[in-house]
């Protein structure tokens, strides 16, 4: 008897374990059923430590940590993972290292094996940088809405509706630009490259006076004109 309640007591600390896991961390009962995913969870904590070493630097150690992060990742085959975590990681990894091809692969695929995952959201924006490097603009259109129907901050939907403007000036669609600057500048006063876009969209559709408006706006926040020559 005291060997079954033992066995008992085993089972429900292993579910117990199960219960209380957090942050999608596979317990020991999940790992022992699903291998793969214990060694896939492995690959992107090393991937993330690469990745949180690198920063935003663009250096040479950066790069060379972002290349360590995505071949960790190749190696436990991340594209095809059952863990919607390590593909969407591995996609966005892909977009840092300018693979830009091969990431819009992974993320699309990522996005439509979990199409209500909470990376999606910034998925889709590293989505719709590597579609504006390939210059697939109406694409880059299409991940810029799906994004900004998700996304709620006024700060970062004024950055993804200046890169939406421009990617509908790409796209030779004019009067669709100039609504997308203006959103922006709703969303972000200061955000004077808005305000510089918003002119130079405003000359090509005719409004030359609205352009001048908007580049006396830009030149409040930026009065050397420094931002317009920034990445």
């Amino acid at each position: 008897m005291s060997g079954a309640r033992t066995s008992v007591g085993t089972f429900l600390a292993i579910v117990l374990s199960c219960s209380l896991s957090r942050g999608g961390e596979p317990c020991l009962w999940e790992a022992a059923r699903e291998p793969r995913r214990s060694l896939d969870v492995a690959a992107l904590r090393a991937a993330e430590a690469a990745y949180l070493q690198a920063g935003t630097s663009n250096d040479p150690r950066a790069r060379r940590l972002l290349l360590y992060a995505v071949r960790t990742l190749e190696r436990a085959d991340a594209a095809s993972s059952p863990d919607p975590r390590v593909r969407f990681f591995f996609g966005r990894m892909l977009s840092r290292v300018d693979q830009d091809e091969r990431a819009v692969e992974v993320l699309l695929d990522a996005i439509a094996f979990a199409p209500h995952h909470p990376s999606v959201n910034e998925s889709l924006f590293a989505l719709a940088v590597c579609l504006a490097r390939l210059g697939r603009s109406e694409q880059e259109i299409l991940a810029y809405g799906q994004w900004l129907d998700r996304e709620w901050s006024r700060e970062h939907r004024a950055i993804g509706l200046s890169n939406l403007a421009e990617a509908f000036m790409a796209a030779g669609r004019i009067d669709e630009a100039v609504r997308s600057y203006r959103d922006a500048t709703v969303h972000a006063h200061d955000n004077a490259l808005a305000h510089w876009g918003l002119a130079v969209a405003l000359d090509r559709s005719g409004d030359p006076a609205g352009a001048l408006e908007a580049a006396r706006a830009a030149l409040t926040y930026d009065p050397d004109a420094a931002q317009i020559d920034s990445p």
